[in-house]
């Protein structure tokens, strides 16, 4: 019997703010099942999570300097010039506009090809592609080329946002992950025929890593909360409301101040505390304060 193998796609392992990713690989791994990793892009983050440190060792990475990249698509190419041909025709077909969308296609389309003899040689019989667009667009590829089945994980702004490959991507899958129920009603409204093919799997956060005490250094609990108050204490009757993540527009945090002022001119009493950073800072502060 063939030992299964999965292969997960992503953009760029580790990066340092998909902890959920990170989270589900680690999750795999501790689960018993053998994987290999494929990162389009080389980490360009300088900070890495140590969880990742052990899953580097089985990553490839796609780097536009290594000549064997140049090598391996070439000799594919021309061994197997009618599959390229219809790789080719279906990255335009699906990735025609905008024209940058076109060019991360093409890319996707040479990366791919260089990693054909990778992922045979290490026995993949299932492709896993996190995010819907240039991760997926390399496992609709390599499931073609390869004779495997492949399935993706569709989050938030690459479903949201315009993606026109989508809905063939949905058609090709053999399954669709996402991690809202909304998300789910979404893409079975845009592609009912694929509709039995969408898992919901929610993030999921292991509280015990993050006891009283834990993560400040030695400190006591609330020192050095930059910009901030002493965290309560966790057995305070207050309500505590915790968000962790980038300071960015597609987070929300604006909609989740004016909650919070909502629940002040209420009358309900609670604490929150925002963790993270991000170009939004200065204006979720000034928001803050003038709340």
């Amino acid at each position: 019997m063939t030992r299964a193998v999965l292969g997960l796609i992503v953009s760029q392992f580790p990066e340092l703010h998909e902890t959920f990713v990170l989270r589900e690989l680690r999750g795999l791994q501790r689960a018993g099942v053998p994987l290999r990793i494929y990162s389009l892009k080389p980490c360009r983050d300088r900070l890495r999570h140590p969880d990742a440190r052990p899953l580097m060792a089985w990553t490839t990475y796609g780097a536009w300097d290594d000549p064997n990249l140049w090598v391996w698509a070439g000799l594919f190419a021309l061994r197997h010039p009618l599959k390229t041909l219809w790789a080719f025709g279906w990255i335009v077909r699906h990735h025609a506009w905008p024209i940058p969308t076109l060019v991360k296609g093409l890319a996707v389309w040479l990366l791919s090809m260089a990693l054909v003899r990778r992922v045979r040689q290490d026995g993949i019989t299932h492709l896993h592609a996190h995010w819907a667009t240039m991760p997926t667009s390399a496992a609709v590829l390599l499931s073609r080329w390869l004779g495997v089945p492949f399935s993706f994980s569709a989050h938030a702004w690459d479903i949201f946002c315009p993606n026109p490959s989508l809905k063939a991507k949905m058609r090709l899958a053999r399954s669709v992950v996402t991690c809202a129920a909304y998300a789910r009603r979404y893409l079975a409204h845009l592609c009912p025929e694929a509709k039995d093919k969408f898992l919901l799997s929610y993030h999921g956060v292991d509280l015990s890593a993050f006891r009283q005490g834990q993560g400040t250094g030695g400190k006591e609990q609330g020192e050095g909360v930059p910009g901030g108050a002493p965290l309560p204490h966790v057995s305070s009757p207050i309500p505590l409301f915790l968000s962790v993540g980038r300071l960015v527009e597609t987070k929300g945090y604006e909609t989740l101040l004016d909650a919070y002022r909502r629940l002040r001119d209420q009358g309900v009493e609670f604490r929150a505390v925002i963790v993270g950073d991000g170009p939004l800072r200065p204006f979720l502060a000034q928001r803050v304060r003038a709340a």
